[in-house]
């Protein structure tokens, strides 16, 4: 028995230091809550220094490993996603605001990367990845500003709303953009009619399918729920909740963050808005996250960071003018008759950038091997930056504007 495992020659530091973090976990979430700091970013620093770039105590992921985690991730994160999306009432204003941020801040922040790499597929897709947002990160700060037994402020529930409806927006458009490319018609000599209806013939079957990886994993599962006389999964159920949704997207090849945010609402739909049925998916979030970040963080290397530094600071500088300008000009095509500060904070609420990023980068870095590296670098290098920064200004404009 022992001897068959040894075969296996798995580096006993590898269990040694995911045991150790893990143990260390809530002491990580204390230290950085008390010097200003996210576990988001200890833990990609935990990574970096963990990683060959430094001590060489752990490896990069393979690609086989890369796909798994990142996909896991985007699968729970959509279910995360789709659970509160119930609870938000339809605002269509918000709705056309936050499609304004998007299509604004995409031209805006891939018009300086263009000019500066003359990359335009580059461009465009590292705009699409800097238009995500942190959606955990509004609802925690959200729910810790607001006073308790109270609403929450008219700019709160802006915030929220326009926060949700980008995140589904630009994880579409985000699919939609992965589909051209890893089809072929921004990556080969395309015909017209196929560039625009390439993805439009496989709009109804995808749609089906999504219906068919929905009903077949939620069904069975809510009803084993009820039948046990409990009203939320298990964590082996949530976790294996997770699982069938990556992979019956990817074996249907749709996309697991789209079907996984369908999948939370209609969870919390046909549960009558109970939110303790996906309580457990929330209770495996961190011990997912914490092997996602820390591998994520052991793929940098100072000196390629050093090398993409300028492509990266544009990236940054691009960002926050795009955010701060495409807001301004939404709330005062939508809302002009708001006086109260809401677009001149708008836009700078927008800023914070969640771990969701970092695993749609991972798969873009997968389909596209010789960008992955400017990729990573650019998107988890300014993840770090905005997990900071962002929530200081997302409270700061919810303070500021609060009714």
């Amino acid at each position: 028995m022992l001897e068959s495992l040894s075969v296996i020659n798995f580096p006993p530091l590898y269990l040694i230091a995911f045991g150790f973090l893990f143990v260390m976990s809530n002491f990580l979430m204390r230290f950085g809550r008390r010097f200003g700091l996210p576990l988001l970013s200890i833990l990609l620093l935990v990574g970096y220094l963990l990683g060959p770039s430094f001590l060489g105590l752990i490896e990069p992921p393979s690609s086989l490993w890369q796909s798994f985690i990142s996909h896991t991730v985007l699968s729970l994160v959509g279910l995360l996603i789709g659970s509160k999306l119930y609870s938000i009432s339809f605002d269509k204003k918000a709705l056309k605001i936050s499609l304004i941020v998007i299509v604004g801040s995409i031209v805006l922040i891939a018009l300086p990367l263009y000019f500066l790499t003359h990359n335009l597929f580059l461009a465009i897709l590292i705009a699409v990845l800097g238009s995500f947002t942190a959606p955990t990160h509004t609802i925690t700060i959200i729910e810790e500003i607001t006073p308790k037994n109270t609403k929450a402020s008219s700019f709160s529930n802006l915030v929220l709303k326009v926060v949700m409806y980008g995140e589904i927006l630009i994880i579409s458009l985000f699919s939609i953009l992965i589909f051209y490319t890893d089809s072929g018609p921004l990556t080969e000599s395309p015909v017209a009619k196929d560039v625009f209806l390439a993805p439009l013939k496989t709009l109804f079957s995808s749609l089906a399918l999504t219906g068919l990886v929905v009903s077949l994993i939620s069904v069975p599962t809510i009803y084993m729920c009820r039948l046990m006389g409990r009203d939320r999964f298990k964590v082996p159920e949530a976790f294996g909740i997770v699982l069938l949704l990556a992979g019956m997207s990817l074996m249907l090849d749709l996309s697991p963050l789209l079907t996984a945010i369908v999948m939370g609402y209609l969870i919390t739909r046909f549960t009558q808005g109970r939110t303790g049925t996906l309580g457990d998916i929330e209770n495996i979030e961190w011990l997912i996250f914490i092997p996602f970040f820390i591998l994520a963080g052991a793929t940098l290397h100072i000196q390629s960071l050093l090398t993409a530094g300028l492509f990266g600071l544009t990236f940054v500088f691009a960002r926050i003018f795009a955010r701060y300008v495409c807001g301004w000009v939404a709330v005062k095509t939508m809302l002009p008759s708001k006086k109260d500060g809401t677009a001149q904070w708008l836009g700078l609420t927008l800023l914070p950038q969640g771990g969701v990023v970092i695993g749609a980068a991972w798969v873009a870095g997968g389909l596209f091997p010789n960008e992955q590296e400017i990729i990573m670098l650019s998107i988890i290098g300014s993840t770090v930056f905005f997990e900071i920064i962002g929530p200081i200004l997302l409270r700061a404009g919810l303070l500021k504007t609060r009714a």
